[in-house]
């Protein structure tokens, strides 16, 4: 397995290799070293001193280094695309690396160890490959990056989750942040936050960035300038009220929440995990009658998630969230199928809608938009899945990413 991660998400003393996805004349160029008869992309080590014990080079010097040795390359184009480490069945990662392109023009006769090259259209088989355990992964992410750079020049939406995606961990919009989707919305896009919060909660920062649309409670209903679009998909409000009553009586201490008509109804002071709402206090024996938007259950470990659910019934799914939640919502009630209604209502194809997210909520909107950006401190899962890697929420990676791909793009 490989864990992908944006150009400064990683330690530079950590990138001990590099890989370059090389074309030449639309095809890929592989070599086969002089001891071995399989292919493999051009890359190798960084350049060491173990005296001084620091590399000699930076990641893309020895990129350079390593497409002119193994190719032959004395015309090209080279850029970074991300970094990226092996993991371990634990989970650890160990080593690390960078992925580069580059596009060749011209090359000379090699001089060092590679003894033949080869032109492909695609990737050589498994059996082929010196590293067929690693070099398949980076050479997909080269091809998710390739389609979505091409994808990039006819964007018109930008779908954001907020927390720990736009908004900073202090739950803030920096100045950045305003001021390029600002940019992006007078370049003509529409720009559409995508949240599992509730209205309440969302009006401090329309105030910052008036959005054309905000899918709340993770897809449960959409609002577009006050109107809603589509429908809302609820949990019914007799069976939440019923599950909740169990669980407050059954598991004594469990956290417990739902939203209804934007209003929390909780059996704990909420200010322990989210400053910036209120709740009724409750047994859930004196629920409003309505249906809720979601329900949020405290969730100790793997196991007890899969118990919860079990409690589940056909119209509802639950939603592991901020890795102590699970959530409940509608089975309809995606951030998706609510894009995919925007994508209707306003006319836009859903691949010219740009997505950016973190958490597995986020996960079906950045594989079905046109393109998906992870931030750096997104799961592990949604990196591997995206087509771009962001800087982290902290360092207003998706703005600095918006800047870069949207405001300095010529149309």
């Amino acid at each position: 397995m490989i864990n992908f991660h944006g150009l400064s998400g990683m330690a530079d003393q950590r990138i001990r290799y590099v890989v370059i996805a090389a074309r030449m004349n639309g095809r890929w160029i592989y070599g086969r070293h002089k001891d071995k008869e399989t292919w493999e992309m051009p890359g190798g080590h960084r350049e060491y001193d173990a005296v001084s014990g620091c590399f000699t080079e930076t990641a893309m010097e020895a990129a350079e280094r390593e497409l002119k040795e193994e190719t032959g390359a004395v015309r090209y184009t080279l850029r970074a695309v991300c970094t990226y480490a092996v993991c371990r069945e634990n989970g650890e990662e160990e080593g690390g690396g960078l992925l580069a392109m580059a596009d060749v023009e011209e090359t000379e006769p090699l001089r060092h160890e590679i003894e033949e090259l080869c032109l492909r259209e695609e990737l050589p088989g498994a059996d082929q490959l010196t590293y067929p355990a690693i070099q398949p992964y980076l050479f997909e992410r080269i091809r998710k990056f390739l389609r979505a750079e091409e994808r990039m020049k006819g964007v018109r939406a930008v779908i954001a989750d907020l927390d720990q995606t736009l908004l900073r961990t202090d739950k803030t919009l920096s100045d950045d942040t305003v001021s390029v989707l600002k940019g992006c919305r007078e370049r003509g896009l529409k720009i559409v936050f995508a949240t599992a919060r509730p209205v309440r909660t969302v009006e401090r920062y329309l105030k910052q960035i008036p959005c054309d649309a905000v899918i709340y409670h993770n897809g449960a209903f959409t609002l577009s300038g006050g109107r809603l679009i589509g429908r809302k998909r609820l949990v019914d409000g007799r069976r939440a009220g019923e599950l909740l009553r169990f669980l407050h009586r059954e598991y004594p201490g469990k956290r417990l929440a739902a939203e209804i008509q934007d209003t929390l109804y909780a059996n704990y002071d909420v200010k322990e995990f989210w400053t910036f709402t209120d709740a009724v206090r409750t047994d859930f024996t004196n629920l409003p009658g309505e249906d809720a938007d979601k329900l949020l259950i405290e969730v100790d470990g793997e196991e007890e998630y899969k118990e919860i659910c079990g409690m589940l019934w056909d119209e509802v799914y639950g939603q592991p969230a901020d890795g102590r939640l699970c959530l409940v919502m509608n089975k309809e009630a995606t951030k998706f199928r609510a894009v995919r209604e925007l994508a209707g209502f306003w006319g836009i194809p859903e691949d010219k809608m740009l997505a950016i997210g973190d958490d597995v909520n986020d996960m079906e909107m950045l594989k079905g938009c046109g393109i998906g950006a992870a931030v750096e401190n997104g799961l592990d899962e949604v990196r591997f899945l995206a087509d771009y890697i962001t800087g982290s929420n902290d360092t207003d990676g998706p703005a600095h990413f918006l800047e870069q791909k949207i405001l300095k793009r010529t149309d």
